[in-house]
């Protein structure tokens, strides 16, 4: 059930590429205050907790044998304490959210299991018939406590993903909200939002039916082959999958219809204004610059409408800098001007 709702809708990148966007180009950066509290670190922690706790009771119960048998369990011992130390070390790294650390920590456990078990064939050679029978009579003692803190590791990633999703709608209606106040109609966006936001329950009830459905199954057993609740509910969530991903080519596309259009507005104006300086100086140069940048802003809108969204910010961002130098080009020329005419008085 792991869920990756995350969206980059607009980056700073698409907005400061209009001519005129640096202020919500300024806004879009800020950084968000959205509060994810279950983190990646705590999912993995809860799961291997269960795989932990089974190879915990695995260990005592050879330990357990062992002694019933008179065999010598002081390695035994060692390497389950070790064990043990490393589960400490294992939640405290978790707490720290420190991945390195946690995929160290992991590596070790495995080392120190192999330990555990090439002690076991010295002990018992290769009689382990017993030593299995054993082992699965104690965890079948433990199933319920077991089964428990698996129950508990789909609990933690269902409400991460709960978060994810909350997150992505929130981020959809920050940056919805800010592109309003610049004076995009944003309706259809909003649309496909609510849409999604109306999933919300339905996504939840989904989850926790899944997760009762998959009590008894093991990490990695409860399929959508075997187990209907787990099928339906990944349909649904390929479902919501494909509306945030609606929803992010409807923000591009509106996005871009509107500064496209204002973009050719602008440089039109632009053209009338280099009309009329041209009595009084050369603009032969910007306005071919000029005329360039119209040609941009048609092939932006012909690769709009074709939706090769990212194609057209490309263009765009073309377009603003190729705005930036002429009208620099412009103020140099006029200061030129009045400079030279300051010297002949």
């Amino acid at each position: 059930m792991n869920v990756r709702l995350k969206l980059i809708f607009i980056l700073t990148a698409l907005l400061t590429c209009v001519l005129t966007s640096t202020a919500i180009a300024h806004e879009m950066g800020k950084k968000m205050d959205y509060n994810i509290t279950v983190s990646k670190a705590d999912v993995i922690y809860k799961y291997m907790l269960f795989v932990i706790e089974t190879k915990r009771i695995s260990m005592e119960a050879v330990i357990e044998f062992a002694k019933e048998l008179g065999k010598d369990t002081h390695n035994l011992t060692l390497y389950k304490n070790k064990f043990l130390v490393l589960k400490d070390e294992l939640e405290n790294a978790t707490k720290e959210r420190n991945y390195k650390k946690i995929r160290n920590i992991t590596k070790e456990m495995k080392e120190v299991v192999a330990k555990f078990r090439n002690e076991c064939r010295k002990i018992f050679g290769n009689e382990t018939t017993e030593v299995k029978e054993r082992i699965e009579v104690k965890l079948k003692e433990n199933e319920e406590y077991l089964n428990s803190l698996l129950k508990e590791a789909r609990i933690t990633r269902m409400k991460r993903n709960i978060e994810l999703f909350d997150l992505a709608i929130k981020k959809a209606e920050n940056i919805i909200n800010k592109l309003e106040k610049r004076g995009i109609n944003m309706t259809d966006a909003r649309i496909i939002l609510d849409e999604i936001k109306e999933k919300r329950e339905r996504f939840i009830e989904l989850m926790n039916k899944t997760i009762e459905a998959c009590t008894g199954y093991g990490i990695g057993k409860c399929k959508p082959e075997n187990v209907s609740e787990v099928r339906e509910y990944l349909e649904f969530k390929k479902d919501i999958i494909k509306e945030f991903k609606e929803l992010k080519r409807k923000i591009y596309e509106l996005v871009l219809e509107y500064y496209i259009q204002k973009g050719l507005r602008t440089v039109e104006n632009f053209e009338k204004s280099l009309n009329k300086l041209e009595k009084n100086l050369d603009v032969s140069e910007e306005k071919a610059k000029v005329k360039a940048m119209k040609d941009l802003l048609k092939s932006a809108k012909h690769n709009f409408e074709k939706e090769n969204y990212e194609k057209a910010v490309e263009i765009l961002k073309s377009v603003k800098e190729s705005f930036k130098e002429v009208k620099e080009s412009i103020k140099s020329k006029k200061m030129a001007k009045k400079h030279h005419r300051g010297a002949k008085k």
